[in-house]
Formats: C-alpha cells, structure tokens, sequence
C-alpha cells in the first residue's frame, strides 16, 4: 500500500531525507542517482511512466537540444542527458522546493549538457503564482500562492538564455495550450514535441493551434480514449512541425504501442 506523506510532514523531512541518494534500480535511468525523499511513485524502481520515458529515450537523437517543461525533480531531464550526449537539456522548473529536487540529483549525476531554469514558460514574461496540486507533480501557474517567475519562449531564445529546441517534452498542469499559443511561432519547422495533454478544452485549444501552424500529430492510445469517454488525467501527444520527416518516429511509436 502506498502512503502519501501530508505536506506539512514533507517540508520537515525533505530537507534531511532529500539529502541521501539512492540508485534508481531499472529503466532508461537505471544506475544514476536520485534522492530517498523522492523515491515514490515509481522514481527510485525506474517504473515510473515506463511507455512514456522509453517513447522519449527512443525519438530523441545524439545531438537534439531538449527543452524538458515542467521539469519537475528532472526524472525526464536525466534521461534526455544520457540520451543526448551530443546536444543540450534545458530543464524548466518554477517552483522553489522542485526546483531543489532537480537542482541536486543533477548535480549528483554530474550532467554537464543540462542547463537548469528556474522559470516557467508561459504566455508572457514577468511573474505569476504557483502550486495548488495535490502533490508537488500536479502543481500548477495561477495555483498556490508561491510567486514564480515566468517566460516566452521568444523571450528565453531572443536572450539566449536557452538555444532553440529540436525536441519538447511539455507537461504543465493544463497551461500546454498557453504555451503554444504564443510560442509556436517562435519554433522551427522540424521541432517535435511530445506534450501531456490534461482536460478536453485544453486538448481542443493545442490541436487547432499545431493545425493553423502546419504541425501533424498522432495521439496516444490513452489520448484516444480519454477524447471518447473523458479525461481522467494526463495523456499524450506527440507532434512535428511541417519541415519534419516523421516516418521512423511514427513507426517507432507503433511498435512501442504508443
């Protein structure tokens, strides 16, 4: 049985527990260190989102550069690292406590392709608040009252705080549509994207934002599913820009039954 720890017993722990690395013990992540505290939900096994990590691990090239959104602890991030050991990984986390989590475990793998951003990216540039969720996965902008600061991705590619990406991973709690909608512009043609996708409206808002800019997707089974009978959490979609040639990739996702 899996015991959720209250919050207010966490911010006590974290701290001390947070600080003692263990080895994640399977999957595209097997062998790298991550923290005691954070071990649950399938992170220190290596199972957690097992399909979804290993779509990633199998789409991503040698030399892609990755921005991870909604970093979380950078279970993702790590990945993406080893995967491409030629490229770049900018990893986007807002939230202060989260932003520790990720902070340490990529300093105890030593990946020195990941680049951390203590932002979110969104529809504007400035600040916003942050939090809400149940769990620190499921925080959200415009949640809590944890003041964030927030960026475009014009913003963050104009400063260059950040190089244009070739491959996304977006999962922001419901602000994926946000994102796009004024940020896509600001993309290449051939950049690919696998986005969490998590209430109808939101899923409506991204597919006619990526069809008016050209970008082809398949969805997931569990993204065909939940757009029949309703959501009931988060599923995927994985999208191309129009320059892209996405014959391997969709064969890819079929054989891993994506």
């Amino acid at each position: 049985m899996h015991i959720t720890m209250p919050n207010s017993i966490k911010r006590l722990t974290n701290p001390v527990v947070g600080r003692i690395p263990i080895r994640i013990a399977s999957g595209v992540n097997r062998g790298l260190r991550w923290s005691l505290a954070a071990a649950g939900s399938g992170y220190g096994s290596g199972k957690r989102e097992s399909l979804q990590m290993q779509v990633i691990w199998n789409l991503m090239r040698d030399d892609d550069c990755v921005w991870d959104v909604g970093a979380h602890y950078g279970f993702v991030a790590l990945a993406a690292a080893r995967r491409a050991p030629g490229g770049h990984v900018h990893a986007f986390e807002p939230g202060h406590s989260n932003f520790w989590f990720l902070s340490r475990h990529v300093g105890w793998n030593r990946m020195p392709n990941i680049k951390l951003h203590n932002c979110a990216v969104g529809d504007m540039d400035g600040t916003t608040t942050f939090g809400g969720g149940a769990t620190s996965k499921q925080h959200r902008l415009g949640g809590g009252d944890e003041v964030v600061r927030i960026q475009t991705i014009r913003t963050l590619i104009a400063s260059g705080a950040a190089q244009p990406p070739t491959f996304m991973k977006i999962d922001v709690e419901g602000a994926e549509n946000a994102i796009l909608r004024n940020g896509l512009a600001d993309l290449g043609r051939s950049t690919r994207m696998l986005i969490a996708v998590h209430s109808q409206t939101v899923y409506d808002d991204c597919v006619s934002i990526l069809r008016t800019a050209g970008f082809e997707f398949e969805h997931s089974e569990r993204l065909k599913r939940y757009t029949s009978t309703g959501f009931h959490g988060d599923a995927d979609l994985f999208t191309y820009g129009p320059d892209y040639d996405a014959a391997r990739d969709l064969a890819e996702l079929k054989r891993l039954g994506f």
